[in-house]
Order: structure tokens, then C-alpha cells, then sequence
């Protein structure tokens, strides 16, 4: 089964942490300097590492709705937005797998 994990312009903070995951590959500062729309993918098949490669996503066509774009992010943090601390308990396991895959590697 192939795992393909999409990493798209991290804050800094993340990006530090992502870097082990893309060694020696990529930096974090690679990562943070994506442009808009483009992204990092880090792929495996629970045996192998592939080296990772970049994509690009489709721009909006035409001027972006602010107004829409707004109502959409509302709604989003209504349905999706959890409190940092359990989002962070909730990432935690896969960060610890993360670090397992990438020692095991090394």
C-alpha cells in the first residue's frame, strides 16, 4: 500500500519538525520557501521510502470572493476547529511514528 503524505508551506515552528521527516532531502527551510499552490510529497510503501517530489494544485480562476472565502472559513472553524491541546494529543501518536519511521531508516 503506498502512503502519500501532501506537505504544503509549513509556519516555521512545524516545518522544524517536519524537516526529519524530509532529511536530507529537503531543509525546513525548503519547505517553508514553497511557493503558493505547490507542495512537497513525502511517500512510502511501509517498507520503502520513495525520495520525496513536489506537485502543484490548480489556482483559482478569476478574482477571489472575499466575502465567500470569509463565510467558508467561519464555517470551516465551526465543523472543524478543536482545542489545541487536543489536536496536539491527537497528533502526538503520529509525530512519535513519524520519528520511529525516520531513526528506523537512518
Amino acid at each position: 500500500m503506498l502512503h502519500i503524505h501532501p506537505i504544503f508551506p509549513p509556519p516555521v515552528e512545524d516545518a522544524n519538525k517536519l524537516e526529519e521527516v524530509f532529511e536530507p532531502s529537503l531543509s525546513a527551510r525548503d519547505l517553508m520557501e514553497l511557493p503558493n499552490w505547490e507542495a512537497y510529497m513525502k511517500m512510502h510503501t511501509g517498507k520503502e521510502t520513495i525520495l520525496p517530489s513536489n506537485t502543484r494544485t490548480i489556482k483559482p480562476k478569476g478574482p477571489i470572493n472575499k466575502e465567500k472565502m470569509q463565510k467558508l472559513q467561519e464555517r470551516s472553524r465551526l465543523y472543524y476547529c478543536r482545542p489545541a491541546v487536543e489536536v496536539d494529543n491527537d497528533i502526538k501518536p503520529r509525530w512519535n511514528w513519524i520519528r520511529e519511521m525516520v531513526e528506523h531508516e537512518a
